[in-house]
């Protein structure tokens, strides 16, 4: 990412160390959160931004607060934390077409094949702990779209060149019967 996260990024006064927040791209979105499926590794707190974006570079700062509060929280519950997570779009713009992202910051929860959306305009420790927790539920929601798999561009090259075979024969098959018609023609010319 254009901006880098560590534990010596962020000074906030405890010694425990912070969890980590992963840094999710293109390649490897999909193969951590499992976020299309709705698989077991549990909820993700993802935030989609620019590494130019002076409100990014705030946020970013913030996520292993966030990430260490979730965990705190959890450890109180007796439940597992949800997972934080980073994405620069400038790195990973295929991310933000996919979900659809017309501007940054955005903060997305996926949770079980669900995303949803942080609507609040202000980003804090406590709100974004409260939206992963339970804010999430009065969010806004979608589906999380596939992940196209691998094959697409590949597919559609297929397809492309089916169908250029398919005008060309239907083509073909055209001046075939012209010509054919212009044989029948002659031969009853010539009788």
């Amino acid at each position: 990412l254009g901006l880098h996260i560590s534990s010596a990024d962020v000074d906030i006064g405890l010694d425990r160390e912070l969890p980590k927040v992963h840094a999710l791209t293109n390649e490897n979105f999909e193969h951590l959160t499992q976020a299309a499926t709705g698989a077991t590794t549990g909820p993700w707190l993802v935030t989609f931004c620019t590494a130019m974006d002076y409100e990014c570079k705030r946020l970013w700062r913030l996520m292993p607060k966030v990430a260490l509060a979730l965990v705190e929280e959890s450890e109180e519950r007796g439940r597992a934390p949800a997972n934080v997570a980073v994405v620069d779009i400038d790195e990973s713009p295929w991310l933000a077409k996919r979900f659809g992202l017309s501007h940054v910051p955005a903060v997305l929860l996926f949770l079980k094949g669900t995303m949803y959306y942080y609507q609040s305009g202000s980003y804090s420790v406590d709100k974004l702990v409260h939206f992963a927790q339970t804010g999430y539920k009065k969010a806004g929601l979608s589906q999380v779209p596939p992940e196209p798999h691998v094959a697409d561009s590949h597919e559609r090259t297929f397809l492309m060149a089916c169908v250029a075979v398919a005008v060309v024969s239907g083509a073909l098959y055209l001046v075939d019967l012209l010509l054919q018609r212009t044989r029948q023609s002659k031969r009853r010319k010539a009788k």
